[in-house]
């Protein structure tokens, strides 16, 4: 489902819309929106009920001759729609033209830079000297630190929002992941209406690391002798930094077409009656590679009162750019041979290989049989029910 594009109306945070227009499709000579088509695809295959009159997934009554009956009368009735195709049918008939909002929702992005989730982190370490108890005089004095949890969106934009970045999502709520992507492909039919499909990335999502928030910033400012930070910060402010997923996220690669390997059976054992066997063999290879970054020192920062920085420690690890503002880790380094002399190669050290394998088989067989004497039943097209009752 591409977009086409988008347009705002409204101002202000409450009265603000986003119309999103999506790009049309086109099968059976009619040009749908995607959501239409997915609506008129599911009727099709799975509501056939609704799709047509009279059309019954299962006789549950005990006179299946009367059942039968009505069937073809209502088949009949349908003669005029031998000349078009569901879809032109459903163009016609103004099939899946409402949606029910409250059953509905879009995923959006959170635009404020804050989301709510769970776990347990510090807010403030306070201390207190007792002194009036030990003195008897004047009153009692706090000491601490107030942790803070925040950082800016860029050096060139100064709006704060949350330093928590999630390693991944739960899979309770996981319609919220914006990981869940899909991959769409068509099953194209001969000489009738394909049918569109898609996958949901990310693939290989149980191997993802656990949902937990690290957070890249962590601001420390102490106490002003009661429960709130100093705002002069005349002691300065430390700061730690971390890398998160953000900056070493989990790489997932695969191969864009599975290898296919067809094997068939010498047809000529047709003409004696013999078993025919037609087996086809997929193979699609997928790499998932966790940097384990998540959380990882990456500075530790003094601060003066001014602001300035007066000491820090920096952490560096080797790392290629991975795209624009994220990286991977680079494990090849040069190493020292048996004999004591450095290779001009470098090698790959530090790295771990997990190799799964998942083999799966689907069968599909096909049985018919012939009486001397029985009703036949025909078929006349794909989207309409016309039944024939001839005796042989």
């Amino acid at each position: 489902m591409l977009v086409d594009k988008v347009t705002i109306s409204g101002s202000g945070t409450t009265n603000t819309y986003a119309n999103v227009i999506f790009k049309d499709k086109r099968e059976g000579n009619v040009t749908m929106n995607p959501m239409t088509l997915a609506a008129w695809q599911k009727m099709r295959q799975d509501y056939a009920c609704y799709a047509y009159p009279g059309y019954r997934n299962r006789v549950q009554s005990d006179r299946p001759v009367q059942a039968a009956l009505k069937q073809i009368v209502t088949a009949i009735s349908n003669f005029r729609e031998l000349r078009e195709n569901f879809y032109e049918r459903a163009k016609r008939k103004g099939f899946a033209k409402n949606v029910k909002l409250s059953k509905s929702f879009a995923r959006v992005v959170k635009w404020d830079g804050h989301k709510k989730g769970g776990g347990l982190r510090v807010k403030m370490i306070r201390m207190s000297d007792n002194w009036q108890e030990m003195s008897g005089e004047s009153t009692d004095n706090s000491y601490g630190q107030v942790y803070e949890y925040n950082t800016t969106i860029s050096p060139t934009d100064e709006r704060v929002i949350s330093s928590g970045v999630a390693a991944f999502e739960p899979s309770i709520g996981g319609d919220e992941n914006a990981l869940h992507l899909p991959v769409e492909y068509m099953e194209d039919i001969k000489g009738g209406l394909s049918n569109y499909f898609f996958l949901e990335k990310p693939f290989g999502e149980s191997l993802y690391p656990a949902p937990q928030v690290g957070y890249s910033k962590v601001t420390v400012r102490r106490l002003n002798g009661s429960d709130a930070a100093d705002p002069k910060n005349k002691t300065g402010v430390d700061v730690s930094e971390f890398f998160t997923a953000r900056d070493y996220p989990v790489i997932v690669k695969s191969q864009p077409r599975p290898a296919v390997y067809n094997y068939q059976s010498n047809k000529s054992f047709l003409f004696f009656g013999a078993n025919v066997v037609h087996e086809q063999v997929m193979s699609q290879g997928y790499t998932i590679i966790l940097n384990d970054m998540h959380g990882k020192p990456r500075a530790e920062r003094s601060l003066n009162m001014g602001g300035r920085e007066i000491a820090s420690t920096v952490y560096e690890y080797d790392s290629e750019p991975y795209n624009a503002t994220s990286f991977r880790l680079r494990n090849r380094v040069k190493v020292v041979d048996e004999e004591g002399n450095i290779d001009p190669v470098e090698q790959v050290i530090g790295r771990e290989l997990e190799l799964y394998t998942d083999m799966r088989e689907q069968e599909t067989k096909n049985f018919g049989q012939t009486h001397a004497r029985a009703w036949t039943l025909y078929q006349v097209s794909s989207h309409s029910r016309c039944l024939f009752l001839t005796s042989r």
